[in-house]
Formats: C-alpha cells, sequence, structure tokens
C-alpha cells in the first residue's frame, strides 16, 4: 500500500485568482533536465495565440533566459517571483491550465495541488504522474513535442474539456488529503504490528 503525498487545505477553487496580462499555462518547478523544459518551450512556441503566456515559478536567470530566447519565445513567457507559500493557490487558480513535462517524477506535488484548486492538468504520461492523475489529466507522450502542443491546444481550444477536467480533478485531489494520508499511514503500521512474523514471535516468547 502506498500512502503518496499530501495536499494542504488552502489549495481550493475558492478564493482570489492570480492575473497577468493575458491568459497564462503554469509551470511549477524546478529548472533541472529532467523536467523537459525545453520541449515545453519548443511546444509552447507552436502555439497560434500571440496573447497567450507561459508562466514560470521562481525567477529569471541568465541561464533560463539564454534557453527561451533560443525557442523563440522569450517574449510570451513570465515569471511568478518567489512567491510565499500562502500566495500559490491564487497562482493555480488564475492559470488556464497546469503544464506539467517532466519526465521523471518520484510523486509531483504541483499535479495535486493543480487538480486541489480546480485548475486542469496537462502532463507527461510519464514516471508516476499517470497514477497520481488517474483520469483526471490530458497527457502526453513528453518525448514528442508535437503531441505535447496538441494536449495543450485540445485543453485550450474548449470550455468544455475545461469545465470536465475540473471536475474529475476536484474529485481525484480529495485522495490526497493529509487526513486520508494519514489513515493510509496508521492502516500500514497496524498491518505490520500484526503481521504473522510478529504474531509468530509473540507467541514463541511464552512458550
Amino acid at each position: 500500500m502506498v500512502a503518496g503525498n499530501g495536499v494542504d487545505s488552502s489549495f481550493s477553487p475558492v478564493g482570489p485568482a492570480k492575473e497577468f496580462d493575458a491568459p497564462y499555462l503554469l509551470y511549477v518547478g524546478n529548472r533541472k533536465p529532467h523536467k523537459n523544459l525545453d520541449r515545453l518551450f519548443q511546444a509552447f512556441n507552436g502555439i497560434n495565440d500571440p496573447h497567450l503566456r507561459l508562466v514560470l515559478s521562481g525567477v529569471e536567470d541568465a541561464e533560463i533566459a539564454h534557453r527561451l530566447a533560443k525557442a523563440g519565445v522569450a517574449s510570451r513567457v513570465l515569471f511568478a517571483g518567489n512567491l510565499p507559500d500562502s500566495d500559490m493557490p491564487s497562482l493555480y487558480r488564475g492559470a488556464t491550465a497546469l503544464v506539467l513535462p517532466s519526465l521523471v517524477e518520484g510523486f509531483g506535488l504541483p499535479l495535486v495541488e493543480a487538480m486541489a484548486s480546480g485548475t486542469p492538468v496537462i502532463a507527461a504520461a510519464a514516471a508516476s504522474i499517470p497514477e497520481v492523475v488517474g483520469n483526471a489529466a490530458i497527457l502526453f507522450d513528453p518525448l514528442d513535442t508535437g503531441e505535447m502542443r496538441q494536449a495543450i491546444e485540445f485543453v485550450l481550444s474548449s470550455t468544455q474539456v475545461r469545465a470536465h477536467l475540473r471536475a474529475v480533478g476536484l474529485n481525484r485531489a480529495k485522495q490526497f488529503s493529509w487526513d486520508r494520508v494519514a489513515r493510509t499511514v496508521a492502516e500500514v503500521l497496524e498491518s505490520a504490528r500484526e503481521s504473522p512474523s510478529r504474531r509468530w514471535l509473540r507467541q514463541a516468547q511464552f512458550t
């Protein structure tokens, strides 16, 4: 049994939503190679919507500025800055969708934070991601920038699709409350305490 991770109750569809100068897709995470951001930039470059922005968590530095310029998207990418944890729910709520293109994820907490905030999720069909999101996301091959772009465009093109993802995401996120995680951990510990090997050991001590 896997307990997984929990999401704070502040991540909710109710509350203020962050605004930028245009609708935005959101990426939350670091910029290491396994996060696959260069392919995300390539996919985003192929989306024919001059008003759409891609917002990255954190601040701009010379290295990421170079990568954005190389991909031809520097003028369409914004940075959320170093936000306190208390501001993260509004960042999710304001996004048209979260995009997580990672090749490797141990869990992918932004997936659950987005779902709990009512934000549609578009993510890589890789590592632990499909297990975390279940049927509550649009998945793509993270090595195929064309498929990534098509997945994003599919979500952008339909309010009905976004409403569906919002509904199933909110339901999926309920599985990752801290109360549920605590109950799962307690069940695992109780099961281990009452395992056959432990019972035999106790019996042996009294024979």
